[in-house]
């Protein structure tokens, strides 16, 4: 049976199309949307672990989480720094190091080491992200509306793990914010949406602002732990009629299939949809819960949402054009790339590394 592994599946995929081409036209929903439904999947989980699991022991909680995001990260940075050497030798470019190879006469000790630290690891990114680069004396600056002739975002290897800056800080806080009342959660999720609309009505709708800003995306994993909240309260006797959490994934499914098509105003269908997903999220889990193939599926959207750009680099344009040369069909031979690439490391590097994890 699947549920929620499938759908997280769905939404790595997304991802890809977005990164590398649509599949005649076609994709299954945007980017943004795609992360803000990862972020609602795991403020539901996490909920769920930090419920049962790991009630009485928050370090080990912390720890498992690092023990799952972070090992893939480093072998992810190392292979991205490894194929710019060597598309350098082979092909005269750099790769993902271009920018930082182009700049690197400029970049001064303290920028430098900025850089440097901010690559390695995943907390501090945003010092980068949300900077500007200054060539005339080396040093990163910061300016409101994010009009740079030398966005420092550029020196970050790995661009779409600025998600996972979000998603620790969310870790850090979550054994606080999951014991905050449901009424309370209501109003703080709230207030949190009215302080969003009030940054884009002030002129703060960069995107920078209005997506990867971590007080203006909190509140898609309090709609997670809502969401989970829900799980907990709705009668037992809701998840016994077989055909609910039947029809709650499907349409959840299909919902994220044909979202980009439906003739709404844009503003309308998302917040929509939204509200409907936290809604059916419980029913979606209580349906596959058990299921290994749809944890599975699962399992793998983290590794393909983090390889996929790598991959990209690695087979496009040479390999892929022998092959294939439809860039139709890009998205997609990345995309099994990209679960290929995942299996092996899901394999060789998180299986060994669950070993570690604690027993909370």
């Amino acid at each position: 049976m699947f549920g929620t592994g499938l759908i997280r599946f769905l939404l790595a995929f997304s991802v890809v199309v977005e990164h590398t081409s649509e599949i005649y036209g076609f994709n299954i929903i945007n980017s943004v949307v795609a992360v803000r439904l990862f972020y609602v999947l795991s403020g539901f989980y996490i909920s769920l672990v930090l419920g049962q699991k790991y009630k009485n022991n928050i370090l080990h909680f912390w720890k498992n989480r690092i023990l799952k995001i972070y090992p893939v990260y480093l072998v992810i940075l190392f292979l991205t720094v490894a194929f710019s050497l060597l598309a350098y030798l082979l092909r005269g470019s750099w790769g993902e190091l271009g920018y930082l190879i182009a700049s690197a006469d400029k970049i001064n000790l303290s920028t430098w080491l900025t850089i440097v630290t901010t690559n390695l690891i995943i907390i501090g990114r945003n010092l980068v992200m949300f900077s500007g680069f200054n060539p005339e004396n080396g040093e990163l600056f910061f300016r409101p509306d994010f009009i740079y002739e030398h966005p420092a975002y550029t020196f970050l290897l790995i661009p779409q793990a600025w998600a996972f800056v979000i998603i620790v800080n969310f870790y850090i806080l979550a054994p606080v914010l999951v014991k905050i009342r449901t009424q309370h959660l209501f109003i703080f999720t709230l207030i949190l949406f009215l302080i969003r609309t009030g940054f884009i009505k002030a002129g703060f709708n960069h995107v920078y602002w209005t997506n990867r800003f971590f007080p203006t995306e909190l509140p898609f994993f309090l709609m997670g732990i809502i969401s989970y909240r829900f799980y907990k309260m709705f009668p037992k006797k809701l998840y016994q009629v077989r055909w609910l959490p039947k029809i709650s994934t499907a349409v959840s499914v299909m919902a994220l299939l044909i979202l980009n098509y439906l003739k709404f105003p844009e503003s309308l269908k998302i917040n929509v949809f939204y509200i409907s997903f936290i809604l059916l999220l419980p029913f979606v889990f209580f349906y596959s819960k058990d299921s290994k193939l749809d944890r599975f599926m699962g399992d793998l959207s983290y590794p393909i949402y983090l390889s996929h750009i790598l991959i990209t680099m690695i087979i496009y344009p040479t390999f892929f054009n022998a092959v294939i040369g439809n860039k139709n069909f890009l998205s997609v031979f990345v995309f099994i790339c990209s679960i290929l690439f995942s299996l092996l490391i899901n394999n060789i590097l998180m299986k060994p590394a669950g070993k570690y994890k604690s027993v909370g």
